[in-house]
């Protein structure tokens, strides 16, 4: 299920990367229209739930160090992909000029082809749409040093220290250090830089709450885990229910100020965390409450059925390598209608839309059969 889930939110991901650039109601069908908040909010705890699972087997086996060695293995790929897809994608921005491809993106004709080579290796220059594999790198540096608070019961040193961080950002006293770190010494950003759409202070709250739902879960199991942990509530889930209804509702009624129906993203805000928990809790109860009435059984049964999907599962196993194809085929896609003159046309936008979300299925099934051992 847990596979299934992440695979629905890529794609969901995709569908509005891609309708973000020339939209057409394929965007009809992301949860984006009803919601407060897109897929990266569910995205990341659920990656971190996921690395608590995995990683607490290194670290009961031989501890810290080779829960460390573990991370390490996995931020090689995940810089491998990074820069894979960081090169092909300028590449093709360069071959797309002039503004064939997203507004704002054009290539640097100013700086040295090698320059920017290294600048994509250093995270200087990427393109749009890879911020989370950056702010993967950023997070997961510190999982053996959260296993290390968790193990040693050290809870509220934990979440002390996720608050801390998500209010410096939200105040902006990141950007107020950084700044004067950039003023007063030297400006690393042309030759180094972590900067991204997620600010990692920010969404630290929600990768490592995750990752202590997930700690939580490898320690009491499944049957402990809803009975201590996360208690399956009626009052709970009516709760979610409504502040589901009251977001929905704002995104029709004039005059709502755009925190409450648009909050930010970028810089995680309090009202985005009230919509990812209300909604990721109403998912919760839904999936672990086996006596529904109608019609809450039947949305059950539905979105069970959606993540049992194999397609769904196979994207979620097969995680990393979707999501960096899928940025490709998203400037692939704009390039493509750019160049044939599509952009008036909204079936046929919509059939280049549909042909590369279904590329997406058929490139990582293939890479599944042939490339098993590739992450």
């Amino acid at each position: 299920m847990l596979d299934g889930a992440r695979g629905y939110l890529l794609v969901m991901m995709f569908v509005s990367h891609l309708t973000s650039v020339y939209g057409t109601p394929l965007f009809w069908f992301h949860h984006g229209e009803f919601s407060a908040v897109m897929d990266a909010e569910f995205f990341i705890p659920l990656s971190g739930f996921v690395c608590a699972i995995s990683y607490a087997r290194p670290f009961r086996r031989d501890g810290a160090g080779a829960s460390a060695l573990a991370v390490l293995k996995r931020l090689r790929w995940l810089y491998v992909y990074q820069v894979a897809v960081a090169l092909m994608v300028f590449a093709l921005v360069w071959a797309a000029w002039p503004d064939r491809l997203i507004n704002g993106v054009a290539p640097d004709f100013e700086t040295s082809a090698q320059v920017q080579v290294l600048q994509v290796m250093t995270f200087a220059r990427q393109p749009h749409y890879l911020d989370i594999l950056l702010i993967y790198m950023v997070l997961m540096l510190f999982i053996p040093v959260a296993q290390l608070m968790l193990f040693k019961n050290r809870v509220r040193l934990f979440f002390g220290i996720l608050v801390t961080c998500w209010l410096f950002s939200r105040l902006g006293l990141d950007d107020q250090v950084l700044n004067l770190l950039y003023t007063q010494g030297v400006d690393t950003r042309p030759y180094f830089s972590l900067a991204g759409f997620f600010n990692p202070l920010s969404y630290a709250l929600l990768f490592y709450g995750g990752f202590y739902l997930g700690h939580r879960f490898s320690e009491k199991g499944l049957a402990g885990f809803r009975a201590n942990v996360v208690p399956v509530s009626a009052r709970y889930f009516v709760i979610a229910c409504v502040i589901i209804a009251g977001f929905a509702i704002a995104d029709f009624l004039p005059g709502v100020p755009d925190y409450i129906h648009s909050p930010a993203r970028d810089r995680y805000s309090e009202v985005a965390l009230c919509s990812t928990l209300a909604i990721a809790y109403a998912v919760y109860f839904l999936l672990n409450q086996p006596a529904l009435p109608e019609p809450a059984a039947s949305l059950r049964n539905l979105i069970s059925g959606i993540f049992s999907l194999p397609a769904l599962v196979m994207i979620g196993q097969n995680s990393l390598f979707f999501y960096s194809l899928h940025v490709v085929m998203v400037y692939l896609a704009s390039y493509a209608i750019a160049d044939w003159n599509f952009g008036d046309n909204l079936l046929a936008v919509l059939g280049v839309q549909i042909a590369a979300v279904a590329s997406a299925f058929a490139l990582t099934d293939r890479k599944k059969r042939f490339l098993p051992g590739l992450p």
